[in-house]
């Protein structure tokens, strides 16, 4: 069952979300995606990694940050503080639902959303795993080419379809996602595309080194891990993981349990 759902964050602003479960289910564990900064819960992506979560017997949340889809809010002025309160807000929201196995539940982050998932397992250890696919942890390099001081004279700079204004430059400098990423000691998957730019720039590898007992997997001749040619592998080995670190199990059949 899909049920449309409204949280707010910590501004009082209306977010909007999708979750996905089986009802007949009194309590059932929950797979949290985090889509990238200009992503939104419709996407194929997300829809697709939902249904790849339910498939193997998880609810699933995927929602708008402020400013995207149908979340209240202006994607101009959102910073990288603002999507951590977004992240923190839904978890919060999903965490009081009376069906989800608060002991059983997982994240999924991707890019941008992949540092917000990493920032939430460094103070909270208690999360079953950690997938981060193409993840971001510099937070810089979203904006990469920008002319600081042009940037802050015209308090906007236009990259990746969306006008950002220089109070997210401001607000990263606060950030150092590798160091927080030493901190997580929840079971981590990280998995990228060889020709995207945060492979390339060796962001994954880092993060890999910084998160004990991590594992890095990069799909082939992609870049992005949802390309048409190499999503299905790049899920495979999603599975696969969550065979062996035991939070899935496969018998005769998926059984849905840790």
């Amino acid at each position: 069952m899909q049920e449309k759902v409204y949280f707010k964050n910590s501004k009082g602003q209306r977010l909007v979300g999708i979750i996905d479960r089986d009802e007949t289910k009194a309590t059932q564990k929950l797979a949290m995606i985090f889509g990238n900064f200009n992503s939104y819960k419709d996407s194929a992506k997300q829809i697709s990694l939902s249904e790849f979560f339910v498939s193997l017997g998880f609810a699933t949340f995927r929602f708008d940050y402020r400013g995207r889809g149908e979340s209240e809010g202006d994607i101009s002025y959102a910073t990288f503080t603002s999507g951590v309160e977004d992240t923190r807000a839904a978890l919060e929201f999903m965490k009081n639902q009376l069906w989800v196995d608060i002991n059983k539940i997982g994240l999924f982050g991707s890019g941008l959303g992949a540092a917000f998932a990493v920032l939430e397992a460094a103070r909270n250890s208690n999360y079953k795993f950690l997938v981060l696919g193409a993840p971001r942890a510099e937070i810089r390099s979203l904006y990469k080419n920008a002319d600081i001081d042009d940037w802050r004279e015209n308090d906007f700079y236009h990259a990746k379809g969306v006008n950002y204004h220089i109070s997210i430059h401001d607000d990263s400098l606060q950030y150092d996602i590798y160091k927080d990423a030493k901190k997580v000691e929840v079971p981590t998957l990280i998995v990228s595309g060889d020709g995207e730019d945060i492979h390339l720039d060796g962001q994954d590898k880092k993060l890999k080194k910084a998160i004990k007992g991590s594992d890095l997997i990069v799909v082939e001749e992609c870049n992005n891990m949802y390309c048409a040619v190499s999503k299905d592998d790049a899920l495979e080995i999603l599975k696969t993981w969550l065979i062996e670190k035991h939070i899935i199990y496969l018998e005769s059949e998926w059984i849905s349990q840790f």
